[in-house]
């Protein structure tokens, strides 16, 4: 192994050690935030139910469930999903909370927070720096949150089925870094 991989590899070991810190509270703010609205949200009998596929950034990647209180217009959504091969390995996770502003006949205005985790780790060979012709095995792994407020909209069609969008003002922690990135979410989900 080279140094200045060697290096990288510290570089990227050093900034999770930094950003895990940061990290803990957040969670534990949005577990504790997330955890009283199942049971208020189950108190009550007008439920509405959904089950689906979502992609974003602030609502993960994966197949979600969600439950939403009608009367309050509070709601909680959680996603996921693992891709996992002997050379790949992702692991997506998220949850959200929302709040919807304004419900119409075929539709709604929604407000959301969301957290989402992605956790990926690659196994490939690649040739070594000596001129022996042998090749290392290397082992790429990363960590990327993201975590932000939205605003969406979604259309009902056929009474059950919906389609989603929304554009969160998501913050993106990496092991490189923080940054701000609009990436939207999108959801189609079966709704009962």
């Amino acid at each position: 192994m080279k140094i200045e991989e060697r290096s990288l590899q510290l570089e990227r070991h050093n900034n999770r050690l930094i950003t895990i810190p940061m990290l803990l509270p957040l969670a534990l703010c949005a577990v504790l935030t997330l955890a009283g609205l199942p049971t208020a949200i189950q108190a009550q009998n007008d439920n509405t139910q959904s089950i689906g596929f979502v992609v974003g950034s602030t609502h993960g990647i994966g197949i979600s469930y969600a439950r939403q209180n009608n009367q309050s217009g509070i709601g909680w959504q959680i996603a996921g999903m693992p891709l996992w091969t002997p050379e790949k390995r992702r692991l997506f996770g998220a949850v959200a909370s929302f709040k919807t502003l304004n419900e119409g006949k075929h539709g709604r205005v929604f407000l959301s927070f969301g957290i989402s985790a992605h956790y990926s780790n690659d196994i490939y060979e690649e040739r070594s720096g000596n001129d022996d012709g042998k090749y290392v095995k290397i082992e790429d792994e990363n960590h990327s949150f993201f975590l932000g407020p939205g605003v969406g909209l979604e259309r009902r069609y056929d009474e059950n089925f919906t389609v989603s969008l929304e554009i969160p003002a998501a913050i993106h922690i990496t092991d490189d870094g923080i940054s701000i990135l609009p990436i939207p979410n999108f959801a189609f989900s079966y709704r009962w």
